[in-house]
């Protein structure tokens, strides 16, 4: 219409690239304006893995309920040894799964998302990490509901959770901002190099069994300092300890793993910004 100004919006190489507070700000104006299209990648996922499975919601239970089922059944046989968890040793088990698969989940379907989404990638404008952060949602989405099992192995074993258990959003911070982080670094990664998709379960896989998800590790030696470096580790014994204890485990190491996922994910969401202006030539 004549007369009415037109809204011109100038991309400047500085904008993309730049590493400032105000690069950030653009980001953060730019994903907040997608949130409607964030929460219908979402809804889509959610509906989709409602309707094309006959047990629909039930999968994203039965799986870590199967998984820890076999390590029950281990440990009850003396093939598998531990030491005393603090707690019933099917809800310590359960709880660490259904955690770890969050962490997985994410990371795995976060990494596929761009790949995935290669047609839309390369013809339609809009922030990219929508996919990624839709893949992470569809993690937490079967994260939710596992919950349901974990409630009821706490009724089944008369195991009330501390009071301290509400603060159990902190205790995962690491963890899902690794995740994020990850997610976000490897889905970029893996448009040109799409093995990246295919490699992550047999890394995941020996990762399982170098946290203190099935097992609790010793506290010295070795294992002590691989507990020590690793960021799900500070997160899974946090949480452990705020719902058996009552108390936090390490806060401090906590809090230092919380701001190291914090500026891991910071890092990665510039990366994949820099990056994302050549991603239609691999889409």
């Amino acid at each position: 219409m004549s007369g009415v100004p037109a809204t011109i919006r100038v991309y400047t190489p500085d904008r993309q690239r730049g590493l400032g507070i105000s690069a950030y700000a653009e980001m953060v104006r730019e994903l907040w304006g997608a949130r409607e299209l964030l929460a219908r990648f979402v809804w889509r996922d959610v509906r989709l893995r409602t309707r094309v499975a006959f047990l629909g919601l039930f999968w994203s239970m039965l799986q870590p309920l199967g998984m820890a089922a076999v390590f029950v059944y281990l440990r009850g046989s003396g093939l598998l040894r531990s030491t005393d968890e603090g707690a019933p040793y099917p809800l310590y088990v359960y709880l660490g799964i259904l955690h770890w698969n969050l962490f997985a989940n994410m990371i795995t379907h976060a990494s596929g998302s761009l790949v995935g989404a290669s047609n839309l990638v390369a013809k339609v404008a809009f922030p990219r990490e929508v996919l990624v952060l839709s893949g992470c949602a569809r993690a937490g989405f079967d994260w939710l509901c596992g919950l349901p099992a974990l409630i009821g192995l706490f009724i089944w074993y008369g195991y009330a959770p501390h009071a301290a258990i509400l603060l159990a959003p902190l205790a995962l911070l690491p963890l899902v901002l690794v995740g994020v982080g990850l997610g976000l670094l490897l889905s970029v990664v893996a448009l040109p190099v799409r093995d990246v998709i295919q490699a992550l379960p047999i890394v995941l896989l020996p990762c399982l069994f170098l946290t203190p998800v099935l097992y609790a590790l010793p506290d010295a030696g070795a294992w002590a300092l691989l507990d020590a470096l690793n960021p799900i580790a500070s997160a899974l014994n946090e949480l452990r300890a705020l719902a058996f204890a009552g108390a936090p485990h390490d806060p401090l190491r906590w809090a230092l793993w919380t701001l190291g996922a914090l500026l891991l994910l910071l890092a990665a969401w510039r990366f994949f910004r820099v990056l994302m202006t050549r991603v239609p030539e691999y889409a």
